[in-house]
């Protein structure tokens, strides 16, 4: 019998060399759903930096309650990572499937000792349960997968209840931390004996019970880590007690089995088997994309907004607010048009901030494509923005439209960050604006610098703005500031602003809800597109909000 020390100094060996060895997750059928990935999410209170979690979901209109995966890495429990490309191709492969996807972290033994990694990952499975409305997730449908010591945990999440005080204090304890079903490649189901780490409660070999959810374990024959003889003894011993246990055994296989090694054989098992028991449904789409989707949790705004799209408006992105009941032609919405960064084919990095503007009640219209993969290498241009004020305008006007009659067709703005805010101003003469704002970018001094693909602008072509006009940016560590800046400072003919924040190009557009830019940029909304004047006290008079913000610095001309 191993002892611990060499127990998992083998055993981290063996992943960092099955890690290097350049495996990934066999390739899948085409994908069903397009997804959606968040990173990172926190899912306990507390100082450590294990306590995250990144979520990857599929994008559908339907009601109906979906299954969720738990993932959980493997690394001898003294290293690894939810970040490892097998753990994230996995996530996303069964995003597209039809689950709901959580890849866990916690916290390691370096860090803190044997049980807080059992507790951390039962934690993380009570957060999924507190937010199972939230992601539509059906509490009795929530399977766990894990290689090594992966597999161990997930095998606890089966196996153990609150009676076993293994709940730890994450929080999160009106729900159940027991999953309904788990597959485990090289499970480790006991340790050893007479060693702290050891303590039956902590493994798989003390909870022997036909009360167990169903379980598929895979072990390889050749494992010199987790002994196939602890396995099959296991194996043995659940189902003398009526256990309902699947076992793959692979015997030419190594202790990369289900990580690396014969994935032919044993993804389909695995997904043969989590389907049996969560069965996803089909997807429900237009076409090829998903009828909608929402970012986070639908922004702070009084109306909760969707991502979608129009097939009458291809190659564009859709954000609004859900119900649209709420408006009408005595309630418009105001349209905001977008371009993105680099010109890119793909809102991607702008969705929270896109997500909480239309939030407050606003059409916005993103060129681009989500999920970004549909978008290629493709670039955008600024006449797709053009498109996309005349699609709303027109909407507005066709009795079958889910728009119609409900569309400030007079207040329209156009906006866009570094490549794409050159694209607003290269449509900034067009009479059917109402304003337009500028995110990271100015107007080249020499057109000669600009990449491939970048509007040629000139600093002349400044006069065509015929707009009050913002410019936000990310203070001096801002690639674009001095171009932004500049500006400014030749803008004269029109109503100006500029604000600076010092968080450098890439703004705050990922932060939660896109961050102190989206505060800023819905009240400019708010006020030229909507009269709001509380909202027009961020930039008007002496003592003007934004003056006051912390962090904010700004300027102003022929404002009042």
């Amino acid at each position: 019998m191993l002892n611990r020390k060499n127990f998992l100094s083998l055993l981290l060996s063996t992943i960092l060399t099955v890690c290097s060895a350049g495996y990934s997750v066999a390739s899948t059928k085409s994908p069903d759903y397009d997804i959606l990935v968040k990173k990172d999410i926190v899912y306990r209170e507390g100082n450590s930096k294990a306590w995250k979690l990144d979520m990857a979901m599929p994008v559908d209109s339907g009601s109906e309650q979906r299954p969720a995966l738990v993932i959980i890495h493997g690394g001898g429990w003294a290293s690894g990572s939810k970040s490892i490309d097998v753990y994230q191709n996995m996530m996303t492969n069964y995003a597209r499937k039809g689950y709901v996807i959580i890849s866990v972290g916690y916290r390691l033994t370096g860090e803190t000792p044997f049980p807080a990694c059992i507790e951390d990952c039962k934690c993380a499975v009570r957060w999924l349960r507190a937010h199972a409305q939230e992601y539509r997730i059906d509490p009795e449908r929530i399977g766990a997968y894990g290689h090594s010591a992966g597999a161990h945990l997930a095998l606890m999440l089966a196996m153990t209840t609150k009676e076993d005080g293994l709940e730890g204090d994450g929080g999160w304890d009106d729900f159940s931390s027991r999953v309904n079903v788990v597959a485990a490649g090289s499970p480790p189901t006991e340790l050893g004996r007479n060693i702290p780490m050891a303590n039956e409660r902590w493994w798989p070999i003390g909870h022997i019970s036909a009360d167990n959810p169903p379980m598929l374990l895979i072990q390889g024959g050749n494992d010199n880590i987790v002994r196939p003889v602890l396995t099959d003894y296991f194996v043995e011993k659940m189902k003398i007690a009526g256990a309902d246990i699947e076992y793959l055994q692979v015997p030419e296989a190594g202790h990369g089995l289900a990580y690396g090694e014969r994935l032919d054989i044993t993804d389909p098992a695995i997904e043969k088997f989590l389907n049996k028991y969560l069965k996803p449904s089909a997807p429900k789409t237009i076409g090829n994309v998903a009828e909608f989707s929402i970012i986070e949790d639908g922004g702070t705004g009084p109306f909760p907004a969707i991502m979608t799209s129009d097939k009458a408006i291809a190659g564009h992105t859709i954000f609004r607010p859900r119900d649209l009941g709420s408006f009408s032609k005595s309630n418009p919405l105001p349209v905001i048009v977008w371009a993105n960064g680099a010109c890119a084919n793909s809102p991607w990095e702008h969705v929270n901030f896109l997500s909480e503007i239309a939030s407050h009640g606003f059409l916005v219209i993103a060129t681009g494509v989500m999920p970004p993969s549909a978008g290629g290498n493709k670039k955008t241009n600024s006449s797709q923005l053009l498109e996309a004020i005349s699609w709303s305008i027109a909407q507005n006007s066709q009795e079958a439209s889910e728009y119609f009659g409900k569309i400030a067709v007079d207040k329209i703005a156009a906006s866009g960050m570094s490549c794409g805010g050159l694209q607003t101003l290269e449509i900034a003469a067009d009479p059917r604006l109402s304003t337009i704002v500028i995110y990271n970018s100015g107007v080249l001094p020499d057109i000669a610098t600009g990449m491939p693909g970048m509007p040629k602008m000139v600093k002349s072509d400044l006069k065509n703005i015929h707009t009050p006009v913002m410019y936000v940016l990310g203070g001096e560590k801002d690639i674009a500031y001095n171009n932004g800046m500049d500006d400014f400072e030749r803008i004269n003919h029109v109503p100006a602003f500029v604000a600076n924040l010092n968080v450098g190009h890439g703004g705050t557009f990922a932060q939660k809800h896109g961050g102190e830019f989206a505060i800023v940029a819905t009240a400019w909304y708010k006020w030229h597109l909507k009269g709001d004047a509380e909202a027009a006290k961020l930039f008007t008079g002496d003592n003007y909000g934004l003056s006051e913000m912390p962090g904010w610095k700004s300027q102003k001309k022929n404002m009042p």
